[in-house]
């Protein structure tokens, strides 16, 4: 969560920069290379940041944004949610080789078919960002471009291919794995609260007499 806070704040000081700057291009374009960085860090975000923006287009004919400080503390609160569930999956994944799924099938099918169709896409993002790294490679380093000199963007275009290639691993192999189990009808890991040490009441009492 402190990454995501400074990647916010410096793609807040580079969108301010190039807003008095516009000079070096008409149009900055959708977002700065730190910004992208950490979608690509938090891939699995961008799933419901573009199921809200198709929704608030659809229902409203536009994409409907929160107040600037509003959408950071929704987005750092979300990536900490994010980094958790990952968590809890390496806890289970540790404990008994399986990831947290759903219990019932046909919920647990569609689930594991998603997440590996999710992490196929991003493995072509991660290609994407992989030809504009090579690209970058080849152009003047020291050059400007809209958010900064170009070799700011050949290493965010290496960070985020490198992060997209490691989530899109992770999903197909982790719930593909799930998915194979769940045909062959092996149980999948559920979520479980910690175990609570027994109460004072519930031990063994000493007699009175202190036999």
């Amino acid at each position: 969560m402190a990454v995501a806070w400074l990647l916010l704040l410096g793609d807040n000081a580079l969108n301010n920069d190039a807003f008095h700057s516009l000079h070096l291009c008409d149009m900055p374009g959708p977002s700065s290379p730190l910004f992208a960085v950490l979608l690509a860090i938090n891939a699995p975000l961008a799933v419901p940041r573009a199921l809200w923006e198709a929704i608030s287009f659809a229902l409203w004919g536009s994409r409907t944004h929160l107040p600037y400080w509003w959408s950071v503390a929704v987005l750092v609160a979300a990536v900490g949610l994010i980094w958790y569930w990952a968590a809890l999956n390496l806890q289970a994944l540790r404990k008994r080789g399986t990831v947290l799924m759903f219990s019932w099938r046909p919920v647990r099918f569609s689930t594991d078919t998603l997440l590996i169709a999710v992490g196929l896409v991003f493995g072509l993002f991660g290609a994407s960002s992989a030809r504009g790294f090579t690209s970058d490679l080849q152009s003047d380093l020291r050059g400007l471009s809209c958010y900064g000199p170009v070799w700011l963007y050949a290493l965010s275009d290496a960070i985020m291919a490198s992060a997209l290639f490691v989530w899109s691993f992770a999903l197909v192999l982790f719930f593909g794995r799930d998915f194979i189990h769940c045909v062959r009808g092996r149980t999948a890991a559920r979520f479980r609260s910690p175990v609570v040490s027994p109460s004072w009441h519930s031990r063994p009492r000493r007699p009175p007499d202190g036999r």
